[in-house]
Parts: structure tokens; C-alpha cells; sequence
């Protein structure tokens, strides 16, 4: 074997794994092959250089390819490109619109979680595929009679508790209280 095949072959065997020494090193319990650290490096340096020109290579053929491409067939890629943003836009602006019908409808009808509403009514709506207004203020009805703790006007005041609003008088002042003690009211 000549330098290049033993720098390849570290082990000193040949193709066919037989020792070119002929030695038979029988004290390698593990049976593992051990690598020069010199040699290690080298292949690890080789590894690097070739996936760097690999790199190299495949930016250089997409650089062929897009030279390849003729003015119009980049004109009608950035086309593409361009007629899918639009399309992005559009659906973007829609949902837009749709939000604030649906807000506005809302309001109308005395809901105090605006927020709330619109969350069911898109997903209400979320299957059909043309929705006008008259469509979305009978989503916004149906949410008022399932859901009327809602509406603000279908709520007890929060603040009252589990204790009916009674009708009295309003707290008298200190002065009043005193006088209506002493005077025996």
C-alpha cells in the first residue's frame, strides 16, 4: 500500500480486513478500533470542506437556474406571488368587515361583552360562505335568548348579591337620627 491508502486505512488492513502486518493483537478486549487523533482531525477537516462546497455548488445551481428563467417566467412568478398576497389581504379585510358588523349589531342589542359575542357569533357563522347583515343580527338575537346573561338588561345588578333591592328610605344624616331620637320618632 502506498501513504494515501494508509492515511484512508488507519488500521493498516486492506480491502478484504486483513492485517497488512499480519500481526494478530489479541489484548483488544473491546474489539473497538481505536483512530489517530491526527487522523481524526483530518477527516473531520475533509468532512467540512466538502460540505462547504456542497453548499458552494447548490447556490451556485440555484443562481444557474434563476439566470435560466426568462424575464417572463420571473414576471409571472412574482405575479404569483403577488396575486396570493392579495388574496391574503382580501380574506384579512373581510373578517375585518365582518367584525364590525357584527360589533356594531351588538351594541344595538344591549350586550355588555362585546368581545364575548363576537366570539360566538363567528363561530356561529364560520360555516357559511356568503353572510350579510340580516344573517348576522339573527346569530346576535339568538345569542340574546340563549344567553341572556349577556345582555345587561337580563342581569341583576352584580352588586346587589342574593338579596332582593328593597325600597327604603335613603340613610338619614347624623343630625336627623339624634333629633328623631330625642324628639321619640
Amino acid at each position: 500500500m502506498d501513504d494515501k491508502d494508509k492515511d484512508l486505512n488507519p488500521g493498516g488492513q486492506d480491502d478484504l480486513g486483513q492485517d497488512d502486518d499480519q500481526d494478530d493483537d489479541s489484548t483488544d478486549v473491546d474489539n473497538k478500533k481505536s483512530y489517530d487523533e491526527k487522523y481524526v482531525r483530518k477527516l473531520k477537516e475533509e468532512a467540512k470542506s466538502r460540505r462547504l462546497k456542497l453548499r458552494d455548488v447548490e447556490v451556485e445551481l440555484n443562481k444557474l437556474k434563476d439566470e435560466k428563467l426568462t424575464d417572463t417566467e420571473k414576471k409571472d412568478a412574482r405575479i404569483k406571488e403577488l396575486d396570493d398576497k392579495v388574496i391574503e389581504l382580501e380574506s384579512e379585510g373581510k373578517n375585518i368587515k365582518l367584525e364590525s358588523v357584527i360589533l356594531g349589531i351588538a351594541s344595538t342589542k344591549g350586550f355588555f361583552d362585546l368581545n364575548t359575542v363576537l366570539l360566538i357569533a363567528k363561530d356561529e357563522l364560520s360555516g357559511e360562505e356568503e353572510v350579510d347583515e340580516k344573517m348576522i343580527e339573527k346569530v346576535v338575537d339568538k345569542i340574546a335568548k340563549e344567553k341572556p346573561f349577556l345582555v345587561t338588561g337580563g342581569s341583576p345588578n352584580p352588586s346587589s348579591g342574593n338579596f332582593p333591592k328593597s325600597n327604603k328610605e335613603p340613610a338619614k344624616d347624623v343630625n336627623q337620627m339624634m333629633g328623631d331620637f330625642l324628639h321619640g320618632k
